[in-house]
């Protein structure tokens, strides 16, 4: 169970769509143009009856998305398995979790290549904010990061987004914008909300991964900009046929899922670094 409210992989960001194809075609927005106008220029009633309307432009491209097998399997004793029934579940939920800390490496960072996803990070599409400023002193860089994530929202509403509903950090820079003090001593960041669980900054929420490589960064819309179709939910599966398990009294857990990343709207997204520029 994944609680909508309180995103904690990538994959919570990103609404899932079930799919019953091993490949889905996604339309690919390349280019708004938006050139909605009021009908006509002459005042008065019925002044734009008959007059031509005005055309805008959407140009989309037709992609096709191959969806992608993730899985790891353990072996373990037949004995064990029996003997304390709590590991069967342990083992599962670790499985689990397994599939998870690579679906944040694919959905960012996949290179496309082999069975890899293609990931945000890599989409040359997606807007680049580039890096902080040549000349940013090191004591101001931390508060350089925070206004350089504030510019990715900008470079997102440039282009018609409005709704940052998540950006993503790395585990070290998350906790250089949270420890951040003024000259004075006070933090910037931190207010300490009543309920003590806010991560938030710009009034995002902050995924915290280490799939995100240290010193850089990806906002944006995520609900309007990628899907994620999915094929087969998480699957756990046992079988003692795997190799000469069965003469060992072995078996091996199997964890699973296929699913692809169509990222329909790249300028949705704006990533970024927290690099100083030469």
């Amino acid at each position: 169970y994944r609680d909508p409210s309180r995103p904690l992989r990538i994959r919570d960001l990103i609404p899932a769509i079930p799919t019953a194809s091993g490949l889905v075609e996604i339309m690919r927005q390349n280019v708004f143009t938006n050139s909605a106008a009021p009908q006509g220029t002459v005042a008065g009633i019925g002044g734009g009856e008959l007059v031509t309307k005005a055309e805008s432009n959407i140009t989309w491209e037709l992609v096709t998305v191959p969806v992608r097998t993730i899985a790891h399997y353990v072996p373990a004793s037949r004995q064990i398995l029996s003997d304390a029934p709590q590991l069967a579940s342990l083992i599962d939920t670790e499985l689990t979790y397994g599939l998870d800390l690579e679906s944040d490496a694919q959905l960012l960072l996949g290179d496309g290549t082999g069975q890899n996803l293609t990931g945000l990070m890599v989409d040359a599409d997606v807007t680049n904010v580039g890096e902080l400023a040549s000349g940013t002193a090191t004591a101001d860089i931390p508060a350089a990061m925070i206004d350089h994530i504030r510019s990715a929202v900008t470079a997102c509403q440039g282009n018609e987004y409005y709704n940052m509903t998540g950006v993503v950090l790395n585990p070290t820079d998350w906790e250089t914008l949270e420890t951040a003090k003024a000259t004075d001593g006070h933090y910037l960041m931190i207010q300490f909300p009543a309920n003590g669980a806010d991560q938030r900054i710009w009034r995002m929420p902050v995924i915290v991964t280490n799939a995100m490589p240290a010193g850089s960064f990806i906002l944006g819309d995520w609900t309007l900009g990628a899907k994620l179709y999915e094929r087969e939910d998480v699957s756990i599966r046992v079988s003692e046929s795997h190799a000469d398990l069965f003469v060992k009294n072995g078996v091996a857990v199997l964890a699973e899922e296929r699913y692809c990343l169509g990222i329909n709207r790249p300028k949705a997204f704006a990533k970024g670094a927290f690099t100083v520029a030469s």
